[in-house]
């Protein structure tokens, strides 16, 4: 299947499929005289067991015909040992225990002939253009004086002869049944298996005929859906059609393929099997090549791998995840194999929009999940497609492509700009090394040995003679004299070099004719995708279409062509041809966004019969490869009056279509009318010879077994029956296969034309012996009914699915889509760990555990609590006690958890206690600021108290209560404030660090992708939503019990990967209710930005009017301070009509330092002023907290003078209460800071003067 590059795009996205084949070497004994071969009924060394072994030859036979170890053969004897060597190698890495099945492609449909028609008319032009440079590089080589060896004639000149119903096939098909007896008779690893050949007589492609034998086996009776599938094949459509079967255990066998980059290749020579360290410069010649009559260089062989299929549906089960759909993987699989139609396939010509190279596949992907996700319906039901979601699909395919068409044109660009700046630096290079020489040769004649021009053009010529010593001419064009190679005297060798050298300038010439950037022959691109009215031009250029109502006319019937296209090769991959004579009638496909109106189209297929072999070779074989018919038809291609001469065109255009390499275009050949070429092939027919006419009939899969195999003695039944007729009638009576005798095989056996077990069978290929003792048995074989699902009437045996082996860590992410990516690729954010080291002497371990321990029992000595009046004091295991003693009964633990013992009160009589004068000393003093800031303080002076008494238990085990109520309204506020700061904690690493760190994470990769992106984006999408929610209904959901836990829940919920309940949400709730009410919300935001600037200047006035009245409030309280106000004589004496304040406790101690003495005597000061002039007393606090130093208290001091506190503003507010003037100016919240940290100031010097 035509898909370019599916499988590189699969094994980097899907590494893990891949799986390195463990090959058994023969063993060599007598020094290598004698080897002894695999034994292949042996376990398998890849420690995985298979039954059933599939070949499509096609895959082995052009590797066999073009060989890149070995000179190309030159008779069909060589291709023939060459594939019998081939199946061995295959047959004994894979080792089937019960089925080899080996298809080769017969008459395609056709659909699939236009595909083959244009690659065997491009295959003829490009040989002739091969072999017309080739003759004048002999031209150049022989003006030269370069030997070259003469041709050789050769039977495997034309590779077309690869075509059912040629004499190359048709003998192909008698030397591998005569492989098969070899193999049967002689190899122990091949004794119990069934061998079925399907020759180029059967009609169909090999891969299909292989897939048909396993979908009419898989349903019926007896099938275990256990068997092991190991198809091999190069085609990338294989890895399709073994999805399409879904059988679990199945394996691709391919050859390893070497992307460039990648190692396994030397980058030097081009030559595999080592690396450019270790290469030796030297010419690797191919096997057979001798550089003498006694050795040979020998050929490295190519590693294989298995493309392992249950692995590739456990990473499409995770890439195709569609969150909150019900799972069905088998229809996503399903629907995967029709999005991949659309990259690339044998059947419909290669749509504009999407290239594989450009990520096609990744944005298809991205496409049906999001499609899936609002339309909750699969694009295909098995065979059929649901046209109505396939229209949705493809039609938001079609919204990219003008950002598809955008960046295409700009990579083409710097493309050729690249290319142009390496040609003109080639030719600065050449130019070097042609000076170099002269100046080589200038220098030799100067010194007195002149070299001979002949002898030196020998040395550069040798500098060129293979891709290895290219690279050394390369590395040395500045210091050509310095080269010395190796020369080799044989006159054989010589000619071979030649021969190299020739060959290697002929790829390199057709290489760079080839290619568009290198030749600078690129074709003018007319369409010009990323100009306005691209789609117009298309039609015009690509369709001919003359007006606007022909292009729609045209556009119509190319969409309608191309849906019966899809349709088609649905139905073929799932139960084989609807229709053997439809075909696609354009070159070319329509767009995307021109998939329209599908649901309304009428499509319906007749069956048909495939074309005869003979009239295959007339509709896809040039008049070039006229030789491989039958001499009758050939004069219908070469004669100028054939009535079908059209059909073969001398020459024909190629449309590059906006690629860059000759081979990627379009062969513009006409298509061929089956009623005429039938018509004309039926006037020759009656000339076949009988060999000629078998050659040309549709015939039967043949099934070999041993004599002695269960089925042997069914095959030897059925002949018995039918020995007295003709071939054709044995052929008509059929006995059904019993799967018992069988390992698990369906179907019908006929008895075949002649000897079905022949005592000696003669060997057909030149060179091999019979086999003389011949125990192998042969019958037609035919395929059961295909019995779909549905009709399925039998109990199937349970299957066993093999362990899940990836997960989501194992999938790759696609990053950006290509579109969105930009010019330049990012570089991969660099990951710098920091190792961090404690310094010496710090404390760490163990020792802060215990220092840690030490700190919180000091800190948490008891104190009263203040705040709450009626609350006992909290005790610490510090508290010192009435008796002197610890309590007997203390807090102990358990299993369970803690068990609260508390002693009894009278045991526990704490020393401190409230004073009740205190309290209602501070409840006088409380204004409504101050009440409000106390509650809080209270509040958080609980949750400091009770997290410091837990502290205490898990530290020392000794905290005691006063009172069992007491230890149960602790453990409630406790556990209250635990789960509290818990839940919020949770919910703001769960609800916001997390999902930020995971969208950062998606952002910062090299290629985002889209579906992560959208998906964050969704997620804070409804965060912000739920914020703003709680923000403006804050008084209405705060009373919600466990509303904390239910917003932890939610985020959870929102991006938990197996819920992913972000998509559901946005989809279902905010973005259909957005949808309306999204025009009045932009109406509305157009009317705020129009009057934005009107809000701003109103704000910005009311801003600087507040401004101005406060600055000239505080300068005039700054003028009043600095200019004090006289007191009248009767105002001072007011001080002996009041009640004496209680004196000081302690005297200011001297040796303070200068801000404390300071703070002291303006406190001083500021007590006397307020006894004197109580009316001032507000102004008096805020002159004194002006001049007032700020102190910085250790926390152990600020907590031992709180009694102290108490008892100055105890005597203040006495003091207050005796004033016959109560009713002063209303404190505000600066005067009340001053009142209380001057309090606090005066109670720390009278604690620590004490």
């Amino acid at each position: 299947m035509g898909v370019p590059s599916f499988y590189r795009w699969l094994i980097q996205r899907y590494p893990l499929t891949i799986q390195e084949v463990i090959e058994e070497e023969p063993l060599e004994v007598n020094g290598g005289g004698v080897t002894i071969p695999i034994d292949s009924s042996k376990p398998n060394p890849n420690g995985y067991e298979y039954d059933n072994l599939y070949l499509d030859m096609n895959g082995i036979i052009h590797p066999c015909f073009h060989p890149e170890d070995k000179p190309s053969p030159t008779t069909f004897t060589e291709v023939f040992q060459c594939m019998f060597d081939y199946i061995d190698r295959l047959f004994v890495m894979v080792r089937p225990r019960k089925l080899l099945f080996m298809a080769i492609d017969g008459v395609a449909p056709r659909a699939k002939m236009n595909q083959q028609r244009a690659r065997r008319f491009r295959a003829a032009k490009d040989a002739a253009e091969a072999a017309a440079e080739e003759e004048q590089l002999r031209e150049e080589f022989e003006r030269e004086g370069k030997k070259l060896p003469p041709k050789v004639d050769s039977q495997v000149f034309d590779s077309n002869v690869i075509t059912p119903g040629t004499e190359f096939m048709a003998t192909l098909s008698f030397a591998l049944r005569y492989y098969i007896h070899v193999r049967l008779n002689s190899d122990p690893g091949w004794k119990n298996i069934k061998v079925i050949l399907s020759d180029a007589n059967v009609p169909g492609e090999g891969e299909h005929k292989i897939m048909s034998y396993i979908r009419c086996n898989k349903n019926h009776p007896g099938y275990n859906p256990n068997t092991h599938h190991c198809l091999y094949g190069l085609d990338a459509d294989l890895i399709m059609l073994s999805l399409a079967t879904h059988e679990i255990h199945f394996s691709i066998l391919r050859e390893v393929v070497f992307f460039p980059g990648e190692e396994g290749k030397c980058f030097l020579c081009g030559q595999e099997g080592h690396r450019a360290a270790d290469c030796e410069g030297k010419i690797k010649r191919k096997t057979g090549e001798m550089l003498d009559n006694t050795e040979a260089d020998v050929v490295v062989k190519k590693p294989y791998e298995f493309v392992n299929i249950w692995i590739l549906r456990e990473y499409l089960e995770h890439d195709m995840q569609i969150p909150g759909a019900k799972k069905n993987l088998d229809r996503l699989i399903d629907d995967f194999i029709f999005i991949c139609f659309f990259v690339g396939n044998d059947f419909l010509p290669h749509m504009p929009t999407l290239e594989i190279r450009e990520g096609a596949i990744e944005l298809l992907m991205s496409v049906y999940k999001n499609k899936f996700r609002s339309a909750k319906k699969y694009l295909t039901d098995s065979s059929k497609l649901n046209l109505r979601n396939v229209e949705r699909f493809i039609k938001a395919v079609g919204m990219y492509e003008n950002q598809i068409f955008q960046k295409r044109a700009q990579v083409q660009q710097r493309q050729s700009e690249r290319f142009r700046r390496d040609k003109a630096r080639d030719k600065a290079r050449d130019n070097a090394r042609d000076n170099a020489r002269d100046n080589a040769q200038a220098s030799r004649q100067f010194s007195g040995k002149l070299v001979q021009l002949d002898s030196l053009d020998e040395v550069s010529d040798s500098l060129h003679s293979s891709p290895s010593r290219k690279y050394l001419r390369l590395s040395l064009d500045d210091n050509i004299g310095v080269a010395n190679v190796e020369t080799e005297n044989s006159l054989k060798a010589e000619e071979l070099d030649n021969e190299e050298d020739l060959k290697f300038k002929l790829k390199k010439l057709l290489r760079d004719k080839g290619d568009g950037f290198r030749s600078g022959n690129g074709e003018q691109d007319k369409v010009k995708l990323n100009k306005v009215g691209w789609r117009e031009r298309y039609y015009e250029e690509k369709f001919a279409a003359k007006s606007v109502e022909e292009m729609e006319q045209i556009r119509r019937d190319v969409v309608l062509k191309y849906t019966e296209g899809l349709c088609w090769i649905m139905h073929y991959y799932y139960h084989g041809v609807c229709s053997w004579n439809w075909f696609y009638p354009y070159h070319y496909a329509p767009f995307a966004s021109d998939l329209k109106g599908l649901e309304k189209l009428d499509i319906k297929f007749e069956l048909g019969s495939p074309f005869k072999p003979f009239n295959q070779l007339l509709a896809v074989l040039p008049s070039a490869s006229a030789h491989a018919l039958p001499e009758c038809y050939r004069s219908l291609m070469t004669n100028p009056d054939s009535p079908i001469a059209d059909f073969y065109p001398a020459d024909f255009e190629i449309d590059m279509n906006g690629k860059r390499y000759s081979w990627q275009g379009i062969s513009k050949l006409p298509f061929v009318e089956e009623k005429r070429l039938l018509e004309a092939a039926a006037q020759v027919e009656k000339s076949l010879t009988n060999e000629e006419i078998r050659r040309n009939s549709a015939l039967f899969d043949m099934l070999f077994v041993v004599a002695s195999h269960p089925l042997g003695e069914l095959i030897r039944s059925l002949n018995s029956r039918t020995n007295n007729l003709s071939n054709e009638e044995r052929a008509t009576i059929i006995e059904k296969i019993d799967p018992g005798l069988s390992d698990g095989m369906n179907g019908y056996i006929a008895s075949c034309g002649g000897d079905s077990q022949p005592s000696c069978f003669c060997s057909t290929v030149e060179g091999m012996e019979d086999v003389l003792t011949n125990q192998v048995i042969c019958a037609i074989y035919k395929l059961p009914e295909d019995i779909r699902g549905s009709e399925i009437t039998h109990q199937i045996p349970r299957l066993a699915i093999p362990k899940k082996t990836i997960s989501l860590v194992d999938l790759k992410s696609g990053g950006l889509l290509w579109h969105e990516d930009g010019d330049k690729r990012r570089a991969p954010p660099k990951v710098i760990k920091i190792k961090r080291y404690n310094p010496e002497g710090s404390i760490s371990g163990g020792r802060l555990g215990k220092a840690s321990h030490r700190l919180v029992l000091q800190t948490i000595n008891a104190q009263p609590d203040y705040m709450n009046i009626n609350s006992e004091p909290a005790l610490c295991p510090n508290t010192v006690f009435q008796n002197e003693r610890v309590p007997k009964k203390i807090p102990t633990f358990k299993d369970n958890g803690i068990q609260w013992i508390s002693p009894p009160p009278s045991q526990i009589t704490p020393k401190k206690m409230n004073s009740p004068q205190r309290q209602k000393a501070w409840k006088k003093d409380e204004t409504p600021q101050s009440r409000e800031k106390s509650k809080k303080l209270k509040s958080s002076l609980k949750i400091t108290q009770n997290f410091f008494i837990l502290a205490g238990v898990f530290s020392s085990h000794r905290l005691c209560f006063s009172s069992p109520p007491y230890t149960v309204v602790v453990l409630c506020r406790f556990c209250k404030m635990i789960g509290s700061f818990l839940t919020r904690g949770l919910v703001m690493v769960l609800g916001y660090a997390y999902p930020a760190y995971e969208c950062y994470k998606t952002v910062e990769k090299n290629r985002p992708e889209i579906e992560q992106l959208r998906f964050w984006c969704q997620y804070w999408i409804l965060v912000a939503c739920l914020t703003v929610f709680e923000r403006v209904g804050d008084a209405f959901v705060s009373w919600v019990p466990m509303y904390s836990e239910a917003k932890l829940a939610f985020f959870i919920y929102l991006w938990y990967p197996k819920t992913r309940g972000t998509t559901y949400v946005y989809e279902s709730f905010f973005r259909p209710y957005l949808s309306q009410h999204e025009n009045d919300i932009d109406h509305s935001l157009l009317e705020l930005r129009t009057r934005a600037g009107d809000m701003a200047v109103i704000y910005w006035q009311r801003v600087a009017s507040y401004g101005q009245t406060r600055i000239l409030e505080i300068l005039q309280y700054v003028a009043a301070q600095s200019t004090p106000r006289p007191q009248p004589p009767q105002k001072r004496g007011g001080r002996a009509n009041q009640a004496p304040a209680k004196p000081k406790k302690a005297p200011v101690p001297q040796s303070e330092p200068e801000e404390v003495s300071l703070s002291s005597s303006s406190s001083s000061s500021s007590s006397e002023n307020e006894a004197a002039d109580p009316k001032n007393a507000g102004t008096t606090q805020i002159a004194q907290k002006s001049v007032a130093s700020p102190i910085v208290n250790p926390p152990q001091s600020t907590t031992q003078v709180e009694p102290m506190q108490i008892e100055e503003v105890e005597g203040e507010a006495e003091s207050g209460n005796e004033n016959p003037n109560p009713e002063g100016p209303k404190e505000t919240v600066m005067e009340e800071t001053i009142r209380m940290t001057r309090g606090r100031l005066r109670k720390t010097r009278s604690e620590e003067s004490r």
